[in-house]
């Protein structure tokens, strides 16, 4: 019979812990309310983490240096399969900076220089403007900023391009 009585004690220990878990107990008739509610605890307001992000994203949002890997199918003039290693690195103001070494179809190109600008805007988008210093050509790139992982993905928006990729906070 100690047993049985035990075993009943634990059970009903174990589903009234459940209860707890699941959706607090409640004594309505006696005013007392073992588990808050989530509206008591934050005094009904929910955080807003899209929110709380659209005001944390800025042109200070990109600052430091970033490795850079992309790869293009289709160049004009036939010079893809593409690819590029690099350091691109941000002002927090606007501006950039960038080295990289390029393989053109496997024409090497050892190092390459660029200066560029770029905008953000409060979703963690932008648009990179980009002007080679040795060859003079410019180009523009769409790009998305995962403020988490400090990582940018992005693809180059000119008319007969494929180009696309990946730039990594240092």
């Amino acid at each position: 019979m100690t047993n049985l009585k035990q075993s009943l004690t634990q059970k009903t220990s174990l589903i009234l812990l459940a209860l707890l878990l699941v959706g607090g107990l409640s004594f309505a008739g006696l005013g007392l309310n073992l588990l808050p509610s989530a509206k008591a605890q934050d005094n009904g307001a929910l955080p807003n983490y899209e929110s709380d992000y659209r005001q944390r994203v800025s042109l200070r949002s990109l600052k430091g240096r970033y490795t850079d890997s992309a790869t293009a199918t289709v160049l004009p003039g036939g010079f893809a399969p593409a690819a590029c290693v690099g350091i691109v690195t941000f002002d927090g103001r606007g501006n950039l900076t960038a080295t990289e070494t390029h393989s053109f179809n496997g024409f090497i190109i050892p190092e390459a220089h660029y200066t560029g600008t770029y905008t953000m805007n409060e979703d963690g988008t932008g648009i990179m403007t980009i002007t080679s210093l040795e060859q003079g050509f410019e180009f523009k790139q769409k790009f998305v900023l995962n403020e988490t992982t400090q990582e940018i993905t992005y693809i180059v928006i000119e008319d007969g391009e494929v180009s696309t990729g990946t730039m990594k906070k240092m």
